[in-house]
């Protein structure tokens, strides 16, 4: 493999944003991130979901979480049931609502997982929004670090997975019926992180290493991507990569990803001062968790610190790109812990997108009644 500057593809994402990276040499201000009132111990994060919630996998499972930071357990009976489950499930990515006519479509909302197995094949589950759990697909001699829906169409918007082989890395694909096929392997040092760029920016997938990052093809050409300033911004660990889409920074929404003590949530118009554009990578990485931009243009690619948390906790998750049209009305119930109903969670762990409403119009109804009784005794 020849270490490049920057692909193609790269170069035209940052044409498309209309910059320079000696433009942003200025050292626009970085945003402190805001931190949302939610549960502890995430340390995973997929989204966004049809109905505006994001899904965390904490040290008690798997939760929904609304836009505030409220909390729902989601599946927990079902995955409860999986072999080896002696501990929360991961998650690989939530299927996005796929543009065009995919040959094999993958249904929005669809969440594969998996319960790590060591010494044998890790099989995998598909978990629909309801919270239904049925058998999927399997990866032989290997665990899946990190993953990524294709919506740029070059890899047949099929789920790329970047998988562990004991330091003979891959990245694999599979489709919706899960088929799997090898795209590239040879790959060493794998870390938590894969992401597909836009159809715009060529399509090519990027995967996070413990040198940097990496470049796949559909071909399964593999090259080095050099990135000035990545030791220093980035360091060592990362926690996961996502991609800026077309109209996010002008149009508005947010960056959510959490730390070790709990979801951070950074918006778009701050996120654009600080020198975010349309086409770039966002990694999560370091203590204290920290949101860096990866920018390209001109042959170079340059790394700059979008924002940060509030404290020492250490980046824990993938970066989740919400964008303004995407509808965060629904707010969860929340119990003492601000995680739910205790008796709906144990009674319903399974309880999907279906129960809400009626959990939701009940609380409402409760609200209503006790404001009439207020206004009975004020007579």
């Amino acid at each position: 493999m020849q270490p490049r500057r920057v692909p193609a593809c790269l170069a035209l994402a940052a044409a498309v944003a209309g910059t320079t990276v000696g433009a942003a040499a200025a050292t626009p201000p970085t945003a402190v991130a805001t931190r949302l009132d939610t549960v502890t111990g995430i340390t995973d994060l997929v989204g966004v979901r049809t109905d505006g919630l994001l899904i965390a996998r904490t040290t008690g499972g798997l939760r929904l979480v609304d836009a505030q930071g409220g909390t729902y357990p989601f599946a927990a009976q079902n995955l409860a049931r999986l072999p080896g489950a002696s501990e929360p499930v991961r998650m690989l990515a939530l299927a996005p609502l796929l543009p065009g006519d995919p040959l094999c479509p993958f249904r929005p909302n669809d969440l594969p997982v998996f319960s790590p197995r060591s010494g044998s094949d890790q099989a995998l589950f598909m978990v629909d929004a309801q919270g239904v759990t049925a058998p999927w697909s399997s990866i032989p001699d290997g665990t899946p670090v990190a993953a990524s829906f294709d919506q740029s169409g070059r890899f047949g918007q099929t789920l790329l997975v970047a998988v562990d082989r004991g330091g003979d890395g891959a990245v694999e694909e599979l489709d919706c019926r899960g088929g799997r096929a090898d795209i590239a392997h040879g790959i060493s040092g794998l870390q938590p992180g894969i992401a597909v760029l836009a159809a715009g920016a060529g399509g090519d997938a990027v995967v996070a290493t413990r040198t940097g990052l990496l470049t796949v093809t559909p071909s399964g050409a593999v090259a080095p991507l050099l990135v000035d300033g990545w030791s220093t911004t980035v360091g060592g660990r990362v926690a996961g990569l996502a991609t800026v889409p077309s109209g996010f920074v002008a149009g508005g929404g947010a960056v959510d990803f959490a730390d070790t003590r709990g979801l951070l949530h950074a918006g778009a118009a701050d996120l654009g001062r600080a020198g975010l554009r349309d086409g770039d990578l966002l990694v999560t990485a370091g203590a204290p968790a920290r949101l860096v931009g990866v920018h390209c243009e001109g042959g170079s690619c340059a790394a700059r610190v979008l924002a940060r948390g509030d404290g020492i906790g250490e980046a824990t998750t993938r970066p989740v790109v919400v964008a303004a049209h995407v509808s965060r009305d629904v707010l969860l119930p929340r119990d003492a812990e601000g995680a739910g109903w205790g008796t709906l969670a144990a009674v319903g762990g399974g309880l999907g997108v279906l129960a809400l409403p009626a959990v939701l119009r009940l609380r409402r109804r409760r609200s209503a009644r006790l404001e009439l009784e207020e206004r009975l005794l004020d007579e």
